[in-house]
């Protein structure tokens, strides 16, 4: 029975040796050595790894905001960009202003700066800066550039309203300067229409468009537009006709007022 308690004590112990001196034994000693023998290696590994993520953190924020910056500056130069073209269109339109003053046979006529538009509608109506101090009556023409934009609706003392020829309620008589026929310019979303015209009229596209003498309610021959095409139906009464004009209604800055 002893014998036998050896023989297995012999064993256990020779496994045992074979274990430890094994490539497993090995990689054991290595893994235990490296758990509890060297904290070292844990300590510089972890605090290796924190600083890289430091680092990264810091490499973002650098970004973000050097990202900002470029935002600030892009908003800047945009911003200036809008002033230099705000400027390039004033300076455009004081010389066709200027080109008209001088062209322009009428030494009665107010330049007057335009200080807003109707808040429901650009194309009703729009305020100027002049008024009685200025000389401006009510039911004076305004022109922009030669063509006629509207009459004087309201007079206080420093500014005035002005009534534009796009208002639906507009009517304006007018002349074609070809065909010498007459018609009513009404205003509208469809743009400029002369109405009320014979349906024998001969009109040609493009002529001129001025206003007439009838009514006294404008001054006569001042350009309004030229013919674009004719609208009306057979079936019609009257002709009608489209009308173009080259003023941007909805751009006007310098404008001129009869007084």
């Amino acid at each position: 029975m002893k014998n036998k308690k050896i023989v297995y004590i012999l064993l256990i112990i020779i496994f045992i040796c074979a274990f430890i001196f094994s490539g497993i034994g090995n990689s054991l000693k290595i893994t235990f050595k490296n758990i509890f023998l060297s904290p070292s290696s844990i300590t510089y590994g972890a605090t290796h790894r924190i600083g890289s993520y430091l680092s990264l953190l810091g490499s973002i924020g650098k970004i973000s905001q050097e990202n900002t910056d470029l935002k600030a500056q892009n908003m800047a130069l945009e911003a200036e960009i809008a002033k230099n073209n705000q400027l390039s269109y004033e300076n455009e339109q004081l010389k066709l202003a200027l080109n008209f003053i001088n062209q322009s046979s009428q030494k009665d006529l107010l330049t007057v700066k335009v200080i807003g538009h109707s808040p429901i509608n650009s194309l009703e109506t729009l305020e100027i800066a002049g008024g009685e101090k200025d000389g401006i009556s009510k039911g004076s023409a305004v022109i922009s550039n030669g063509y006629l934009i509207g009459k004087i609706s309201e007079v206080r003392e420093k500014s005035s309203t002005v009534y534009l020829i796009t208002n639906v309620n507009s009517l304006v008589p007018v002349m074609m300067t070809k065909s010498r026929v007459k018609g009513l310019l009404r205003g509208g979303i469809s743009g400029l229409v002369v109405e009320q015209i014979p349906l024998d009229a001969e009109i040609s596209e493009g002529e001129d468009v001025i206003t007439s003498s009838i009514g006294d309610e404008f001054p006569e021959n001042i350009l309004v537009g030229k013919v674009s095409k004719i609208i009306s139906k057979e079936s019609e009464i009257f002709k009608k006709v489209s009308i173009d004009s080259p003023v941007e209604f909805n751009k006007l800055d310098t404008i001129f007022v009869y007084k």
